[in-house]
């Protein structure tokens, strides 16, 4: 019976994660390795530039950044030949081409013509999360991006590999290496690039993480199910007590001794 309640109790926890919608349990704690770490509670950890506000995030999260045309932050130099992005996403227009961070050397408030150094965005068609650098290499998810709802990605590379993960999994096999540069962060590049919605929690690290650690920043929140789940979950729970206490009710006394079953009289 232990072994069965066990075995039933694991089914309903895993079927409980079934369309979980993806929440961070906790804001991100900035460690040695941590270059940037932007919150968005109502201000930027960068220098701003447009009319860029703040809105809800997912849950626990506090605020988030919202961006429209013109609108995009600039975070300091930086040195980064390996290393992690992440970042809660939430597109309320289909973005087109690499439209949501760029390295590139030159500090400056309009899109430049030369001195990129890595690319961050969704494909223009499938929303595919996507990451390439200069002098070459390039990564793509398979996973592609819902519009109006939150998504955390995230992508590691080194000199001999990279991987990208949508909600903490990884999203597509390992890639080859990618190398990248020195330069300024833009997110949102110059306000140019087409992107619409909102930001929250951008992790710029300069070592690879762990899938483990990625995965913490994406956990799923079971009380965020859809209804048509709970409502299946609830009947699973109702036919399983009612299968128990048949069992139950209907079991022969086995007589007392040692370990016996007793039965009420």
């Amino acid at each position: 019976m232990t072994r069965r309640y066990g075995l039933m109790r694991a089914a309903f926890v895993g079927a409980a994660m079934i369309g979980a919608t993806p929440v961070a349990a906790v804001p991100i704690v900035p460690d040695a390795n941590t270059l940037v770490l932007d919150h968005f509670d109502g201000t930027t950890a960068g220098t701003g530039y447009g009319t860029i506000t703040y809105g809800t995030s997912v849950s626990g999260q506090g605020q988030a950044a919202v961006f429209g045309a013109g609108d995009f932050i600039r975070y300091p130099w930086a040195s980064l030949p390996q290393g992690t992005i992440e970042m809660w996403v939430n597109p309320d227009a289909s973005s087109t081409g690499f439209s949501l961070l760029t390295m590139n050397v030159n500090n400056t408030t309009s899109m430049p013509g030369a001195g990129y150094y890595m690319h961050v965005g969704l494909t223009a068609t499938n929303r595919f999360v996507s990451i390439s650098t200069w002098p070459a290499g390039s990564a793509t998810g398979a996973t592609s991006i819902p519009l109006g709802a939150w998504t955390h990605i995230a992508m590691t590379w080194s000199s001999t590999s990279s991987q990208i993960y949508v909600n903490g999994v990884a999203d597509g096999p390992a890639s080859g290496g990618l190398s990248t540069g020195n330069g300024y962060f833009y997110l949102n590049y110059w306000g140019t690039t087409g992107f619409s919605g909102m930001i929250d929690e951008l992790h710029i690290s300069n070592i690879v993480r762990t899938p483990a650690e990625i995965a913490a920043h994406a956990v799923p929140e079971p009380a965020h199910l859809p209804s048509a789940v709970l409502a299946g979950l609830l009947g699973m729970a109702v036919a399983w007590r009612r299968a128990l206490r048949t069992r139950t009710e209907s079991a022969p006394d086995r007589g007392a001794g040692p370990g016996a079953r007793q039965t009420a009289s």
